[in-house]
């Protein structure tokens, strides 16, 4: 299970929900966690829920430009909000929550303060009596810190570098998911860095993520999109249809990932480079230089933010005109969920051992199948026995309409029967290529 805790300094904007859908689309959370969203009516929660795609949450709604908490989870998690409140954790509301239960627990999100003067970054000390008190709650509560990967701090300003996003949990959770692990993500649209849990009860594989092509249905929105086809799918091949065929497909596969490429992941990079480099600066002593250079790049990831989510937002409004679909968003990410439970991250063996690397798993996925699919010895003599007791059912005009070559006419009525951008084939083109062009 992947949960994100996020101060995102007020969510009421383009470019912030864009940063965010990007968060989610790099990671995947199943739980989302959100401080200062600064919503303080209702059915703005409920159009940020909608263009998130989560179908279930719960909302403190801010007092003006003030506050506010939301918190978001996939269908297939069970959550039970037990209370809320506008400044719902401090250190004596820690000690009380460990008081009313032993089960094993995880606090993750802003704390507002550090434990000590090594989680800090430049600037004076930090007075010993402000920290003291939170290392007592945790203390108290037996909540152990789950350490982190990424950048040493995770809020900034003009004069120091502060970690105050964490998670922590008790001796009896950490059992329980002795893999997981805290990242601190690069620095988005707000001075606090997004924080990602991975809560593990196994190990997590680490597997290089293979490039698979897909044709995308608003590619046929882009100009070039069908010229491009054309063209390649004109060059010529010898051999049998089939294979000329396929050749084409080949062709004219490579060569709109190629183009998809370079038209539609610029932006994309672009944001990952400036990402990359405001990660390296938040573990750099502060400069004046360093602090220009910061707001620069802050500047400049909030337009690359900004033009696209003006992208994404035209692409779903021509597609909510011609599906009649609004509620686009909540589809992706039922796809998403689904695409999560198809992933295997190990099986075990005839011997009861644990495999999770891609040779073992082949190895047993291989094996149970050969053997499910190989035949045991035949008895031809009953076999024929059997089949002469059989009837025909098939006259002889019916065996000959079933084998006689498909016409023009049923392909096409076949191919147009299916849903456009469904179980796209090997090659990674849907229907929707073939009916289109």
């Amino acid at each position: 299970m992947d949960i994100i805790s996020w101060n995102c300094r007020g969510i009421c904007n383009d470019a912030t929900v864009r940063a965010l859908k990007d968060l989610m689309t790099q990671n995947r959370p199943q739980i989302v966690f959100l401080c200062e969203t600064k919503i303080s009516r209702k059915e703005d929660f409920q159009v940020l829920q909608l263009s998130l795609g989560f179908p279930h949450s719960v909302e403190v709604l801010s007092d003006g430009q003030s506050g506010g908490l939301a918190l978001f989870w996939c269908a297939e998690v069970d959550i039970q909000p037990l209370t809320k409140s506008a400044h719902h954790i401090d250190a004596e509301l820690l000690k009380d929550l460990s008081d009313l239960d032993s089960l094993p627990w995880v606090v993750i999100g802003d704390f507002n303060e550090i434990l000590n003067n090594g989680e800090k970054i430049d600037g004076p000390p930090r007075a010993e009596r402000q920290m003291r008190g939170f290392r007592e709650a945790l203390g108290y509560c037996e909540l152990l810190d789950l350490g982190f990967q990424g950048s040493r701090a995770t809020w900034w300003n003009s004069e120091t570098h502060l970690r105050l996003d964490r998670a922590v949990c008790t001796p009896s959770w950490c059992d329980v998911f002795g893999y997981a692990k805290v990242i601190h993500l690069p620095p988005s649209e707000s001075d606090h860095v997004p924080i990602l849990l991975h809560a593990s009860t196994v190990p997590i594989p680490k597997r290089p993520r293979r490039h698979r092509f897909k044709f995308e249905s608003f590619w046929l929105q882009h100009a070039d999109c069908d010229s491009l086809v054309k063209e390649k799918w004109q060059a010529d091949f010898s051999g049998a249809p089939m294979f000329q065929v396929t050749k084409k497909i080949t062709n004219t596969r490579m060569a709109l990932d190629k183009w998809q490429r370079e038209t539609f992941r610029v932006r994309q990079q672009q944001m990952m480079g400036v990402r990359t480099r405001l990660e390296e600066l938040m573990d750099a002593t502060i400069t004046v230089t360093i602090q220009e250079e910061k707001k620069t790049l802050m500047d400049k990831l909030h337009v690359l933010l900004s033009e696209e989510e003006a992208f994404w937002r035209q692409r779903a409004k021509i597609q909510w005109l011609k599906e009649g679909d609004s509620n686009t968003g909540f589809f992706h990410r039922k796809a998403a969920n689904r695409r999560r439970k198809n992933v295997i991250h190990g099986l075990y063996d005839e011997n009861g051992v644990w495999r999770d690397d891609d040779k073992g798993m082949e190895q047993i996925v291989t094996s149970y199948f050969t053997q499910m699919f190989t035949a045991s010895p035949i008895d031809m003599e009953a076999m024929q026995h059997t089949l002469e007791a059989i009837q025909p059912c098939v006259s002889a005009e019916m065996n000959l309409q079933l084998c006689r070559n498909y016409t023009e006419e049923e392909i096409r009525e076949a191919l147009f029967q299916m849903y456009p951008t469904k179980s796209p084939g090997p090659d990674g083109m849907p229907p929707l290529f073939f009916q289109h062009y």
